[in-house]
């Protein structure tokens, strides 16, 4: 088994966060995923547990469909690559729900719509932050 790295939750992390936010997700569902890791003893059952209970919100229509895959991706990604599945998650879900946050004051939410780069990765993210507190 490959490990994950740090970098790599959280660019996880970016993509939750700000796919979230674009799709009018509200914060306390954020907390929720981060609760349904512990739905389940089992450390890597609960990663798929987690995405499952996303799609579940997702057919509810309190985080859209787009949201659901981009948290089953990374579910997925952690369940085979994580020595530490739940911690990874746990922590890589946190700092989504930061991104998700850091977004909150922001108005226009265009360049992250519109540019891809910056909803993939951490430094892509901190770009649209540098650019978007200039205004």
């Amino acid at each position: 088994m490959s490990t994950i790295t740090e970098k790599e939750l959280l660019d996880w992390g970016v993509r939750i966060g700000s796919q979230a936010r674009l799709a009018g997700v509200e914060k306390h569902q954020l907390e929720n995923l981060i609760a349904s890791l512990d739905s389940v003893d089992d450390p890597r059952a609960c990663l798929l547990m987690t995405a499952v209970f996303a799609y579940r919100q997702a057919s509810r229509d309190v985080i859209g469909p787009s949201t659901a895959v981009v948290i089953r991706s990374a579910m997925s990604e952690l369940y085979n690559k994580s020595d530490k599945p739940r911690e990874a998650a746990r922590k890589m879900l946190g700092f989504a729900k930061w991104v998700y946050e850091s977004t909150e004051g922001i108005k226009n939410l265009e360049i992250l719509r519109s540019d891809p780069k910056t909803r993939e990765t951490l430094e892509g993210f901190v770009e649209f932050l540098a650019r978007v507190s200039k205004k």
